[in-house]
């Protein structure tokens, strides 16, 4: 709670619910449209944002109502970018609790590129 407005850390509710990480977002492509360029951009991206983190937190601070210092605790502490077999799990229990709820219509597969 920070001025009388209250926070939901959806992370910390899913991690008390289900005991796995929460997942709130991963890049994805259709496995008929995406080719190996396409695959490498997003990589770079990746390493291209990893290399300026503290340029990218400066840039940001200068528009939002957060210091650097912040940004860079969160970037670094709180949002995990690996997507490993726990992360992995934890997107498949969510899928699997949006299924049986009704919020979608099948549990979908994971698929990699060939050779991640």
């Amino acid at each position: 709670q920070q001025n009388n407005l209250h926070f939901i850390d959806l992370g910390e509710e899913w991690l008390d619910f289900s005991g796995l990480p929460f997942v709130s977002s991963f890049w994805c492509g259709h496995e008929l449209m995406m080719n190996l360029y396409d695959v490498e951009r997003v990589q770079a991206s990746f390493a291209f944002g990893e290399e300026r983190k503290q340029a990218i937190c400066e840039e940001f601070a200068k528009k939002h109502p957060l210091p650097v210092s912040d940004c860079l605790v969160l970037l670094d502490q709180h949002i995990d970018f690996n997507f490993g077999e726990e992360q992995q799990e934890g997107l498949k229990e969510l899928y699997r609790y949006a299924f049986y709820l009704g919020f979608i219509d099948h549990i979908p597969d994971l698929h990699f590129w060939p050779g991640d």
